[in-house]
C-alpha cells in the first residue's frame, strides 16, 4: 500500500480544504444572491384630480413608459401598471393639479417597470421628463416639452411648440401646426412631418438619418451642417429670406428634407 509522507498528507489535506472552502463560499454567495432578489409584484394604480396652468409628469427613477393624451372633461387623470421588485412604486398627483410624480424606489436588486397613462386638458402646456422608457404626446394643443435619458419620443397630430430630446433613441414628430419645433438625440433617428409652415425647425443628432417633410409651395431658409452624411437631399424650395428657418446638424447619417404634399 502506498503511503503518503506526513508532509504531503498535510498538503492534500489543505488543498481539499482549501476547495471546499472555496465551493462553500461560491454557494453562499449564490444563496445569497437568490435569497436576496426580491419577488415581483403586479401593480396597478389611478388617480384623479384638477388641472391647473402649465403641468409637469416627472418618472426621475426606473423603467417607465409615459402616454400623455387629451382628458375628457378637462381633469387630471393618471393611470399606472406594471411590475416592481422591492419597494412599491409610488404615483402622486399634486394638490395644485400642476405635477404629476412616478417614483420608483431605488435598492439593490430592486427593479421597476410601468407604463403610465396621463390625461390632460387638451390645451394645457405639459413637460414630460423621464429616464429609462420611452414618451408619447398625442392630440394635444399646448406647448409640450419631452426628454428622456434612454427611449423614444413620440408626437403625433400636434398643435403648438414642441421640443423634444432623447439621448439614445429616435425622435418623431407629426405636427398639423407646429410653429416651432425643435429635436435632439444623440443615437438614433428624427422624422418630423409638419402640416403647416413652421416658422423655426431646429434638429440636431450624432448618429442617425434625420427626414423632414414640410408644405410644399412655400420657401424655406435651410441652414445644414453635416459632417459624414450618407446622403444629403433637399428637395423644397430655398430662399434665405424666408422666415420658415430650418436649422439641421449632424454628425454621420442620411438627411433629406422633401415636400409632403
Amino acid at each position: 500500500m502506498n503511503r503518503l509522507a506526513p508532509s504531503r498528507r498535510i498538503a492534500a489535506f489543505a488543498c481539499a480544504t482549501a476547495v471546499a472552502v472555496g465551493a462553500g463560499g461560491a454557494a453562499s454567495a449564490t444563496l445569497a444572491y437568490l435569497f436576496g432578489v426580491p419577488s415581483q409584484h403586479e401593480f396597478s394604480h389611478t388617480a384623479s384630480g384638477d388641472a391647473s396652468g402649465t403641468l409637469t409628469v416627472r418618472a426621475p427613477a426606473g423603467g417607465v413608459d409615459l402616454t400623455i393624451s387629451p382628458s375628457p372633461d378637462d381633469r387630471l387623470h393618471v393611470s399606472a401598471s406594471g411590475t416592481y421588485r422591492g419597494g412599491p412604486p409610488v404615483v402622486t398627483v399634486g394638490e395644485s393639479g400642476a405635477a404629476v410624480d412616478i417614483v420608483c424606489p431605488e435598492g439593490q436588486f430592486w427593479r421597476c417597470s410601468l407604463g403610465v397613462t396621463v390625461a390632460v386638458p387638451s390645451r394645457a402646456d405639459v413637460t414630460a421628463e423621464g429616464v429609462a422608457g420611452s414618451i408619447t404626446m398625442t392630440d394635444l394643443h399646448g406647448t409640450v416639452t419631452a426628454t428622456t435619458t434612454t427611449g423614444d419620443v413620440t408626437i403625433r397630430r400636434h398643435h403648438g411648440p414642441v421640443r423634444a430630446q432623447t439621448a439614445e433613441g429616435a425622435v418623431e414628430i407629426g405636427a398639423i401646426a407646429a410653429p416651432e419645433l425643435s429635436a435632439r438625440t444623440a443615437y438614433g433617428s428624427i422624422r418630423i412631418d409638419v402640416d403647416t409652415p413652421p416658422d423655426s425647425v431646429d434638429v440636431r443628432n450624432t448618429i442617425g438619418d434625420i427626414e423632414i417633410g414640410l408644405p410644399g409651395g412655400v420657401a424655406y431658409h435651410l441652414e445644414t451642417t453635416v459632417r459624414d452624411a450618407t446622403a444629403v437631399t433637399t428637395a423644397v424650395a430655398e430662399d434665405p429670406a424666408s422666415p420658415h428657418l430650418v436649422r439641421i446638424e449632424s454628425s454621420a447619417g442620411a438627411v433629406a428634407v422633401f415636400p409632403n404634399d
